[in-house]
């Protein structure tokens, strides 16, 4: 079971002073919740290697885990200060000299990628009517039994304790945030889309010289956000789906239909935003390559089975 540890604040130490640029004088953060998770095994869902449904590229710390710190800051803004900015920030743990670099950082609630991370914020255009807190979240490779340990940044005296105590436990999972069901599966002669070069408009189509179009048309419906600035938004693309087929062998993704059935497009997003209530159920249709194979087939989200259908011929 996933337990969040809220840091005290006595911890952080009510503020932190970071430095936006050379000529401005560091401005106050004052820890308004930070949590920490720790984990032994991560998942890059934007690695090259592996494929997400059916052998994802799995990450493991030799020497301890994988700490996941997630704080949110409140800034002092004043007149004169224009952005808060802190860069190369690493983790200073007790009798090491250098600072660990960061390793990772979630992209989305249930999106681990490899790669650096910063403190960013530009004042608010509307400030003071409108204020607008700091967010940071930044994964760190630490031996086991580290409990302890310091933020800092380059070329900056800013320092920020932080208490590294937490159970292992898994990443949140992909498939807790939607509810899919399939709706039909069918085969297709091939897809018909509008296109636009040098705009110019023409139509082209998709017609398989080997295998077959399998089209599946979905409904979900949103369970919980998936933003780490403490939105309210679920965020998802149409090339993280994928479909295994009776064989147990994923098909090609093609695509979906955009632009109310007249675009085709393979990379393609989609983003809701909420204040009370979850957005209403939604349509999504994908288009896959395969045998056309008759029988079950398992639609997953990324590393998550979501939805199973059966094509019929």
């Amino acid at each position: 079971m996933i337990r969040n540890i809220l840091f005290a604040l006595t911890a952080f130490g009510l503020a932190a002073n970071a430095t936006p640029a050379l000529s401005q004088d560091p401005p106050p953060l004052t820890v308004l919740k930070a949590e920490t998770k720790r984990y032994d095994t991560l998942i890059d869902m934007r690695s090259k290697p592996g494929v997400l449904c059916c052998a994802p590229f799995r990450l493991t710390n030799p020497d301890g885990d994988f700490v996941h710190l997630s704080i949110q800051f409140d800034v002092g803004w004043t007149d004169e200060m224009k952005d808060v900015r802190l860069r190369g920030i690493g983790l200073l743990l007790p009798g090491e000299k250098k600072p660990r670099p960061i390793f990772g950082y979630f992209e989305r609630a249930e999106i681990f990628r490899t790669g650096m991370n910063t403190i960013f914020q530009r004042k608010p255009r509307k400030w003071p009517n409108v204020d607008e807190d700091v967010w940071f979240n930044a994964v760190f490779m630490v031996p086991r039994g580290t409990t302890t340990g310091t933020l800092v940044a380059q070329r900056s005296d800013w320092r920020l304790d932080v208490d590294l105590a937490a159970p292992t436990t898994e990443p949140l999972k992909p498939s807790s945030l939607i509810k899919t069901t399939i709706e039909e599966m069918s085969i297709v002669d091939g897809i018909t889309s509008d296109y636009k070069s040098s705009r110019q408009l023409t139509l082209g189509k998709i017609k398989p010289s080997t295998g077959k179009i399998v089209e599946v048309k979905t409904r979900q419906q949103i369970l919980a956000s998936n933003g780490i600035k403490g939105i309210k938004e679920f965020f998802d693309r149409a090339q993280d789906y994928a479909l295994v087929g009776p064989d147990g062998a994923p098909l090609r993704f093609l695509g979906t239909i955009t632009n109310q059935g007249k675009t085709f497009q393979q990379r393609w997003s989609r983003s809701s935003r909420w204040q009370s209530a979850l957005p209403e159920v939604n349509t999504y249709t994908l288009y896959f390559l395969g045998n056309g194979a008759p029988g079950p087939y398992t639609l997953y989200w990324m590393t998550d089975p979501i939805a199973t259908g059966t094509l019929v011929q």
